[in-house]
């Protein structure tokens, strides 16, 4: 049973990414970085965190690389994956990060993201 959980949950990961770049082409024209923000609501176990850098690797090709890099942000975590680097880096969220995470998490699902508004200043 936890090797078919795992298996899904490896899966519906990776495909999320795919379908992302599929859309990928019209930020191109726009700017010189291209990175991924995955966003993961329920709180992951130990053993799925140990594996997101294992899927996200096996996701890029060195060859045929469309992000430079990716974030997958979690309620304590963030996991930074250099895609020309093949690098990964672990990082515990702070308090004020998962404040500032919030704020550009509502004001992008609002379409209104601008470092001009009042709340970052």
């Amino acid at each position: 049973m936890y090797f078919r959980n795992i298996r899904w949950r490896k899966s519906f990961f990776q495909e999320s990414i795919r379908k992302k770049i599929k859309n990928l082409q019209r930020y191109k024209a726009k700017f010189h970085k291209i990175g991924l923000a995955v966003i993961r609501h329920e709180i992951p176990t130990l053993d799925v965190k140990d594996h997101l850098c294992e899927w996200i690797a096996e996701v890029f090709d060195k060859n045929d690389t469309v992000f430079h890099f990716v974030y997958v942000l979690s309620h304590r975590f963030c996991i930074y994956y250099d895609v020309q680097e093949n690098t990964t880096e672990i990082r515990m969220i702070k308090d004020t990060e998962t404040i500032f995470l919030s704020i550009i998490v509502r004001m992008t699902a609002e379409g209104e993201l601008s470092l001009n508004d009042e709340e970052w200043q």
